[in-house]
């Protein structure tokens, strides 16, 4: 666990992680990247993304830029 630690504080990820709530907008689900995200991954406004399903409880997400 130390050395899993290690690398994601080397690779500067330490903290990104976050519990957010989904929202809704009309008949869609709105989930909002938190701005310490966004930077990291260098997101910008109308960015195109890939998202698809990994597993019944999980999700990807992929920067189509």
């Amino acid at each position: 666990m130390k050395e899993i630690e290690k690398e994601v504080k080397k690779r500067k990820l330490f903290g990104l992680e976050k519990e957010i709530k989904i929202t809704k907008s009309g008949n869609s689900l709105v989930i909002r990247i938190p701005p310490e995200i966004i930077k990291f991954a260098k997101i910008n406004y109308k960015d195109n993304i890939k998202i698809y399903p990994i597993g019944e409880k999980k999700i990807g997400i992929e920067l189509h830029t």
